[in-house]
């Protein structure tokens, strides 16, 4: 498996796909897209229904058992063979896509701190491989605390970087998040719940025995 699973996929193309990586991080989880888009004017659906056949893992393990389940949308003018998983942190460590992409990957967990980082060389797309894709987009989604990074853009809670053919080898990834604490005490129960019942149970209390001293007169 040390051929690229993008080389396999892409070799074969008259021009070039285009590579878009998504990533949603959560505190413990890490979901996973790989989608490359092909123009419909360069292969046939028949062709691309052959890389379906093609068993992938999902990691680099050597005795790895699990395999991606590749699917096929079709787009106007394109198709997308798109490749996803869901992992924990200690297997995406050791994922398939993100250790062939970049061969000094880091994934490092401190206690609630989660960072990131790339090496300087992105291998999915080096002429080096026989890669013909374009370019390559790479969007990680997070809702957790972002403390650094070194995006191209920002939008919304996704950070976005993109590589092409005049930087693939110096584009560097580097994300810091800040996991949420689970066992933490959650404040704004008090604020938005807790302290609106309490209120309401004393105008409540107070009604109830001006409404008794009334009766009794």
């Amino acid at each position: 498996m040390k051929k690229l699973l993008l080389v396999i996929v892409c070799i074969f193309m008259l021009t070039g796909c285009d590579i878009e990586y998504n990533l949603t991080i959560d505190n413990d989880s890490f979901d996973e897209k790989i989608v490359l888009s092909i123009l419909k004017q360069d292969t046939s659906f028949e062709n691309m229904t052959d890389y379906l056949k093609n068993k992938i893992p999902i990691s680099n393990e050597r005795y790895e058992t699990k395999f991606y389940e590749p699917s096929i949308d079709v787009h106007e003018n394109s198709y997308d063979l798109v490749y996803d998983y869901s992992y924990d942190l200690d297997s995406f460590k050791n994922g398939f896509f993100v250790n062939n992409c970049y061969t000094d990957i880091s994934i490092t967990e401190d206690g609630d701190i989660l960072n990131i980082s790339s090496g300087k060389d992105f291998r999915c797309l080096s002429p080096d491989n026989g890669l013909i894709a374009d370019s390559a987009k790479i969007n990680i989604k997070t809702k957790l605390e972002v403390l650094d990074n070194n995006a191209d853009s920002v939008n919304g809670d996704t950070y976005t970087w993109n590589i092409n053919k005049n930087n693939y080898e110096t584009k560097t990834i580097n994300l810091k998040l800040k996991k949420v604490n689970e066992n933490s005490f959650d404040f704004s129960f008090i604020i938005y719940i807790a302290i609106p019942i309490i209120i309401f149970g004393v105008i409540f209390i107070l009604a109830k025995n001006k409404i008794r001293k009334i009766n009794k007169i």
